[in-house]
């Protein structure tokens, strides 16, 4: 009989999961007074998957990956700072499978603020019932949100590379929960996803998915595929490399 116990106790153990989270913040705090705002959290996160302790990148590269993913998915504005860091680690158990997700996030402290940027700070938006001052104007053409459905294939460009997503949720004003390949949750900045379906969008730019263009190198001409498209960015293959390209870099190629 104990002996049975004692079996049936080392399966559970062997088959159970369990995750370990540790973490650490900078020790500056940010003013929140009329010349300082935290106007938002932006956020990175890197992944790493290690089978019988083989594999995976170490802390370091691992942080510096989220670091590197805060940045790119919420790129400063003028006047902006990052205040606040948090490292945040977690460590998930599954039999011979360790998991280690890092989470980089800071606040986004706008120095001397406009009017406008008061009304939009991040207290203010959790301030429920609160009818805005007054509307903002509509840019023309449609932005990349009113796109977004979940269920759906988005793109995250990434170290010269355009990986496929599922979109889950919206998470914030301007963030969403991404599903990867491998069924790994990433939280995105609206400006760092790409819609990828060919679809003729209607944006300012005028561009959309399977589009061909070109551009300048050096005095060389190249030339492309539209193949991930927002209201900011393009992202276009040329032979087997991919690239980001601001709209007004490139030019349509007129077919007849």
């Amino acid at each position: 009989m104990m002996r049975r116990l004692l079996n049936l106790s080392l399966a559970t153990l062997i088959l159970s999961s369990c995750a370990i989270h540790t973490g650490n913040t900078s020790s500056n705090a940010a003013v929140t007074d009329d010349n300082f705002r935290i106007m938002d959290l932006a956020i990175g996160q890197a992944q790493t998957k290690q089978v019988f302790g083989i594999g995976g990148l170490n802390p370091d590269a691992l942080v510096l990956e989220a670091k590197t993913a805060m940045y790119r998915n919420y790129p400063l504005e003028a006047g902006q700072i990052y205040a606040n860091v948090t490292v945040d680690y977690k460590r998930s158990f599954y039999l011979i499978v360790v998991t280690t997700m890092v989470t980089v996030s800071a606040d986004v402290v706008q120095f001397n603020p406009s009017e406008s940027q008061k009304k939009e700070d991040i207290f203010s938006k959790q301030q429920a019932g609160r009818p805005s001052a007054e509307p903002m104007a509509k840019p023309s053409g449609r932005s990349t949100s009113e796109y977004l459905k979940p269920g759906e294939q988005v793109g995250v460009y990434t170290m010269g590379d355009l990986k496929v997503m599922k979109l889950e949720n919206q998470v914030g004003k301007k963030r969403y929960e991404l599903l990867s390949t491998d069924s790994s949750k990433f939280i995105y900045d609206v400006k760092s996803i790409y819609l990828i379906d060919e679809l003729t969008y209607d944006f300012e730019h005028g561009y959309s998915v399977g589009e061909q263009v070109k551009w300048e190198v050096r005095g060389e001409s190249k030339t492309g595929m539209i193949i991930g498209v927002n209201e900011n960015m393009l992202v276009i293959k040329n032979e087997d490399k991919i690239t980001e390209f601001p709209p007004e870099d490139v030019n349509p190629i007129e077919t007849e």
